[in-house]
């Protein structure tokens, strides 16, 4: 694990984005995650303060870390409510008189900071909320009754590390200073915490997971038409002939010759991790029959075959001009069927027992 940091006592953001210190350290490395925290009690203010002061700079922070590497992450540190709520802003601003009001407005803003700027959040907040309410003995504060104490620490790094590695915090063999009844204690509850698939959704855990997919908007002679979708990926196009590209997402394709051909659209994620999208894409140019009836479809090639489509079971017919049968059968999804030994012209009928699909083929021949 390679980290740096710059935690001056009672900096906020806006202070961080104008310091040299801060800014440099953002542009130093390819960091896979920043993480951000406010002044403990500037997110729980007003939302007119919060607003003016907090919004803005994690934006401006999350700017910085995406124009050094797309690649970074944010990740917003919920802090926790003052043990016994903000005295000192407690006559001019009432929901903060208590830690139970203060707590609250602390994960409001760090989730909302978190949804702006594409992050994620680490809930340190809410496993403090989850020990006081299950072991009150356990002290997380200092005298202070704002900062951490040797427990309160620990329980964050636990959070931080369970979410940075995802990896579940009872699988963890270091105690830091805490005996094994405290450390079992807190593994426990950042666990509970961090396994919630509800929270995971509140906290954005899981929503900017790697993505891709694709559409076939138009199938017209040789040109294809394709509508892409890649989240959180380096990605590019492999039309199934050789052909690459990484241009557009949405973008029209022209095939040499008809056929049938895998288009993939690939992506690589900043960790190395690869995924794919394919579909089968049947082309024609022009001098073979295809036709769609709702969702059937039939090719005839040069190569002498017959290729039919069609979602389902569905079943086969085949007619010379004079009516008669040529060929007849049931296939599921796809059939491919020679066509030399079958006459120029013929009639196919294919059927899912809802709709048939009627078409006079000229058969094409190399």
């Amino acid at each position: 694990m390679i980290w740096d940091d710059n935690t001056p006592g009672g900096y906020t953001l806006e202070r961080h984005l104008s310091d040299n210190t801060s800014t440099g350290l953002i542009r130093s490395k390819s960091w896979n995650y920043l993480v951000l925290q406010e002044q403990s009690q500037l997110p729980s203010f007003p939302e007119s303060d919060v607003q003016k002061y907090v919004y803005p700079s994690a934006k401006g922070l999350y700017d910085l870390a995406r124009a050094n590497d797309t690649c970074t992450r944010l990740v917003f540190y919920r802090t926790w409510g003052r043990k016994n709520g903000d005295s000192k802003n407690c006559p001019v601003w009432p929901p903060v008189c208590t830690y139970q009001g203060m707590d609250s407005l602390l994960a409001l803003r760090y989730e909302q900071m978190a949804k702006d700027n594409a992050g994620l959040l680490s809930p340190v907040g809410d496993v403090w909320k989850e020990i006081r309410n299950q072991y009150p003995n356990l002290e997380l504060y200092k005298a202070d009754e704002s900062h951490p104490s040797e427990v309160g620490s620990y329980a964050a790094a636990c959070c931080f590390y369970a979410l940075f590695f995802d990896d579940d915090s009872l699988k963890f063999n270091y105690n830091y200073v805490l005996g094994d009844s405290a450390a079992a204690r807190v593994k426990r509850i950042v666990s509970k915490v961090l396994q919630n698939r509800s929270n995971r959704e509140k906290w954005l855990l899981d929503a900017y997971q790697p993505e891709v997919s694709f559409s076939v908007i138009e199938n017209k002679l040789l040109d294809v038409s394709l509508k892409g979708k890649a989240s959180y990926v380096n990605w590019y196009w492999d039309f199934g002939n050789g052909d690459t590209t990484s241009a557009s997402l949405d973008t029209v394709y022209t095939y040499d010759s008809a056929g049938t051909y895998q288009i993939k659209l690939l992506g690589i994620d900043c960790w190395g991790k690869k995924f794919t999208a394919s579909q089968e894409v049947i082309v024609d140019d022009g001098s073979v029959g295809i036709v769609r009836n709702n969702e059937a479809n039939i090719t005839a090639l040069r190569s002498g075959q017959l290729i039919v489509q069609q979602p389902g079971k569905f079943s086969l017919s085949v007619f010379d001009l004079q009516g008669r049968l040529l060929e007849r059968g049931m296939g599921t999804g796809r059939m491919t069927i020679p066509t030399d030994h079958w006459p120029a012209s013929v009639v196919v009928l294919v059927s899912d027992g809802l709709n048939t699909t009627k078409r006079l083929l000229i058969l094409p021949r190399t």
